[in-house]
């Protein structure tokens, strides 16, 4: 049984040396012959090593764990956060340390830090707009 949740990654990166890495694990699990969690295959890697979703963020996942151990291990920085769907408010988070390691933290942090970026981001479009 899943549980039906909305996944958002916030300013992930993955570090200049697992690029590569990252890269041929996305492409194997869009063939269905990747050796990591079955998650990984719904990534996209920018050209700047930012990671994204390719698809809709939205479903009933299983077992996040071993995606966050994945994402943990290749990447510099981020959050991802869980938001159910269920109607009973749960939210969790995690953070990124840069050194193959995550810790929990609060999606409502996650949301705040998006929110807060994206003010920052439509007051600039404004200035510049009127200059």
């Amino acid at each position: 049984m899943g549980y039906n949740t909305r996944i958002d990654l916030y300013d992930v990166w993955v570090r200049a040396d697992k690029i590569e890495e990252v890269t041929a694990t996305i492409a194997a699990h869009r063939n269905d012959s990747g050796t990591f969690h079955w998650m990984v295959g719904m990534l996209e890697l920018g050209d700047d090593g930012s990671l994204t979703w390719d698809e809709t963020s939205e479903g009933t996942w299983k077992q996040h764990e071993g995606f966050i151990h994945d994402l943990a291990d290749w990447c510099s920085r981020g959050f991802v956060s869980f938001w159910s769907r269920e109607g009973d408010g749960a939210a969790w988070a995690y953070e990124f340390d840069g050194v193959g390691g995550s810790r929990k933290c609060s999606a409502r942090r996650v949301s705040a830090l998006k929110a807060a970026a994206a003010r920052k981001r439509n007051a600039a479009a404004t200035k510049a707009a009127q200059i």
